[in-house]
């Protein structure tokens, strides 16, 4: 997997173990966001950890020749009133770090050419027009 892209943090000191039910609504927050953002092309895989000695709820990696992601979900987190809303909030800050992969991937290397750059640029600017335009749907 590449490198660690995106860390959510904790606050806080009393921790809520996170249950199989929110674990999975989390799973399918991610998957729902990557349909929105039109990132079928990402083959999502999910882990748990306890990130909180990192201060994590959070984080992501990717392996982009091959569109693999690695979405882990700490097993701690502070208490909140609304475990399912906060979960949500963390899937799609996650998916929007994969929605920027391919512009990151592209910064880091040595030999990209301007035409890379432009065409990763375009692409995701379809894919947020995607959202908009579904969000625009939905409220009609």
């Amino acid at each position: 997997m590449g490198e660690l892209v995106s860390v959510v943090p904790v606050e806080g000191e009393d921790m809520h173990e996170v249950t199989q039910e929110e674990y999975e609504a989390f799973q399918g927050y991610c998957k729902r966001y990557q349909k929105m953002f039109s990132l079928m092309d990402w083959d999502l895989y999910f882990c748990k950890d306890d990130l909180s000695e990192d201060s994590e709820m959070a984080n992501i990696s990717w392996c982009f020749t091959g569109h693999s992601v690695r979405i882990t979900l700490s097993t701690k987190m502070p208490i909140y009133d609304n475990y399912f809303t906060v979960l949500d909030d963390v899937a799609r800050h996650e998916v929007i770090h994969l929605l920027l992969a391919r512009i990151q991937e592209y910064a880091q290397r040595r030999n990209v050419i301007q035409a890379d750059i432009d065409e990763a640029i375009e692409s995701l600017v379809r894919m947020i027009d995607n959202v908009f335009i579904s969000g625009q749907d939905s409220t009609v």
